[in-house]
């Protein structure tokens, strides 16, 4: 309370300031429904919602700087290389106990600057749906794999490594974690043969290459040996009809053994005979992909046997965690499907007897190229038990769904 004698003070500085302040600006909210509309199109006209952000500028394939076109594959593949030589000479000079203690962590980074650009253009090469980032990724590889190669072979890294684990000043600084990659870079360089000669390390680096493209070409090439199954129309009485009119030719359906036409066969053609041509068929190997595997094998049966080893399998399980050797994975498989039989067993009854059912043959067989065709059959009838008065689905898009999901959250 002010006394009737007192006067509030007022700053006139102040009072100007706040009539000369112009008024904070008004941000105009979107409504909600503009925003249900922008989400319903996101998932359910993708194509067009997302062509509004292809002017964004790219950050790279996996947020990789270097990875916003193909020709950022073989820059960041060299730039790793670089780094990677500096590690590797700075290893070989290692000669205080200081530099010892750091050659575990040094040889770890050496190999993750490798493994880094071979994984990740490995798995570009294989399901990159562009041939030009396909190729850049398989050429980046290429570079990085033979050098990767040449220094599991190198007696210098691996002695040094053998100097550092046998001086106790050392290993008495490492962390258990230090200790146990100690060990398997160890291991890893007794599996590269680098106790061999050097006419044998280079035998293995070439081996270690030429199982590496065969692999390659295998995995990108194989293919059953006819690429279409072509019979008269009439055989394939059954199949979806959208998918029957756009492969039909005259009198005939030609359907690629490969891919979403087969499997769609297989579960919806009644004629026993063409489901089984097409199964076969699928399954019946080009001799390009024989061809293929059967020389990668012998590379790594070659490989295996230059690093002492019995076969490629050993070689391969002798560092791992749980299965140290063929015999444990055949073992743990074997336990695994005696587990599974019953269950197997109980489910093959059923499309056994739902065979027998359909065509009033008590003797029938139930053969490989039923057990799509009688599983959809089971589905579709369980399918039709839950009724609806209305299909919900024909009135709820993708887009509606999630737009209802939204409001929900919201509030």
């Amino acid at each position: 309370m002010l006394s009737s004698g007192s006067r509030l003070w007022v700053c006139t500085r102040c009072v100007r300031r706040r009539v000369t302040r112009p008024p904070p600006p008004q941000f105009k909210q979107q409504p909600a429904e503009h925003d249900d509309a922008v989400l319903r199109e996101l998932f359910d006209a993708p194509s067009s919602t997302f062509a509004s952000f292809s002017l964004k500028r790219s950050q790279g394939l996996f947020k990789n700087r270097y990875l916003t076109s193909p020709d950022g594959f073989l820059v960041f593949a060299q730039k790793n290389l670089d780094r990677a030589t500096r590690i590797v000479k700075r290893v070989l000079a290692a000669s205080s106990t200081n530099d010892y203690r750091a050659v575990v962590r040094d040889l770890d980074r050496l190999s993750d600057l490798l493994c880094r650009v071979l994984d990740l253009s490995d798995f570009v090469r294989m399901t990159h749906p562009e041939i030009r980032f396909q190729q850049a990724a398989t050429d980046a590889w290429s570079l990085v794999y033979p050098y990767m190669n040449q220094l599991n072979t190198m007696t210098g890294l691996s002695d040094q490594l053998n100097e550092a684990i046998s001086r106790p000043e050392v290993t008495d600084q490492w962390t258990d974690e230090e200790k146990i990659v100690a060990d398997l870079l160890k291991l890893d360089f007794m599996k590269s043969a680098v106790s061999l000669p050097k006419k044998s390390r280079d035998r293995f680096v070439e081996l270690s290459s030429q199982i590496s493209d065969v692999g390659s070409a295998f995995v990108q090439t194989m293919g059953p040996e006819k690429t279409k199954v072509t019979l008269p129309s009439h055989r394939f009485y059954g199949l979806y009809p959208g998918l029957a009119s756009t492969l039909k030719v005259r009198s005939q359906i030609s359907i690629p053994t490969t891919g979403s036409e087969a499997a769609a066969a297989l579960q919806s053609v009644y004629d026993e005979g063409t489901r089984k041509e097409i199964y076969l068929t699928q399954r019946t190997a080009s001799s390009r992909t024989i061809g293929y595997l059967e020389n990668m094998l012998r590379l790594r049966a070659e490989l295996a046997g230059l690093a002492g080893f019995q076969s490629h399998g050993h070689m391969s399980l002798k560092d791992r965690m749980m299965a140290k050797s063929p015999s444990s994975v055949m073992q743990f498989l074997l336990a695994l499907r005696e587990h599974n039989a019953p269950m197997i067993q109980h489910e093959l009854s059923e499309l056994l007897d739902r065979k027998r059912e359909r065509l009033a043959m008590p003797d029938a067989e139930l053969h490989p190229w039923d057990r799509d065709f009688y599983m959809e059959r089971i589905r579709a009838e369980m399918r039709s038990k839950v009724r609806h008065e209305d299909q919900l689905t024909a009135f709820f898009s993708v887009g509606t769904v999630m737009q209802g999901l939204s409001r929900l959250f919201d509030r």
